[in-house]
């Protein structure tokens, strides 16, 4: 049969399924919010439309035909998945409470900004706190829900996930290089002072597409903590 005429009995399939489960009509319809007679009717429906008895009644119980067996193996893990849908459906409707995440600022604003409007249109009943920052937050003391973070996790109590790889440069003014001259090497440039990210006090590599990495000279490194110093570096 056309599986456009098994799609229109999705009545008749749940309360087959159901009074599979559930041994009766009665007890199948209480599940479904229906009466006994329309579980019955609806079951009788289906049959008529498979051309097929499902269950062999008699005044005290239902048993499975061949073809009822059949028939429930191959449809009760669709229904199954079409209530598993439901409920994914209704519990994005229904969420709500108080999220708050750390975030580093310039990171917050150039790139989470969108996403988090995102969220915010499908979870209208959610309050976002988003605190924009280049401190390092301890989530669990600061009482955080969630964090992003720019480098490596620190914190091994936490469940941490990578989300992807920013790319960054090294760069330096003209007046910079006509004083200090262009570095050839990465020893020269590992010379140099340098501007870069204070990662919770932390030094880390400054590493290049090839593999190549150093650490800046700590006593000749500025350690910037807030981006809008890179007006005046």
């Amino acid at each position: 049969m056309s599986v456009y005429g098994l799609l229109s009995e999705t009545a008749g399939l749940l309360a087959f399924c159901r009074t599979v489960e559930t041994g009766s009509f009665t007890a199948a319809a209480r599940s479904i919010g229906t009466s006994p007679s329309s579980a019955s009717k609806a079951v009788s429906r289906l049959e008529a439309v498979l051309g097929a008895k499902l269950f062999r009644r008699t005044t005290r119980t239902l048993t499975l035909t061949q073809e009822g067996e059949t028939l429930f193996e191959r449809v009760r893990p669709i229904l199954n998945l079409i209530e598993q849908a439901g409920d994914v459906v209704q519990f994005n409707q229904n969420t709500s409470g108080k999220l708050r995440v750390s975030l580093p600022g310039e990171f917050g604003r150039q790139l989470l900004g969108p996403i988090f409007e995102r969220f915010m249109a499908v979870h209208p009943g959610v309050s976002l706190q988003l605190d924009m920052t280049d401190r390092h937050a301890d989530v669990v003391r600061d009482g955080y829900d969630a964090a992003f973070r720019v480098g490596y996790a620190d914190q091994n109590s936490l469940v941490s996930r990578t989300l992807a790889q920013l790319e960054m440069v090294v760069v330096a003014s003209p007046s910079f290089e006509a004083i200090r001259g262009t570095p050839a090497t990465v020893e020269m440039l590992r010379e140099l002072p340098f501007a870069r990210y204070s990662i919770g006090g932390r030094a880390y590599p400054v590493q290049f597409a090839d593999g190549t990495e150093f650490v800046p000279m700590p006593r000749r490194s500025i350690r910037r903590r807030d981006p809008e110093l890179d007006l005046h570096i």
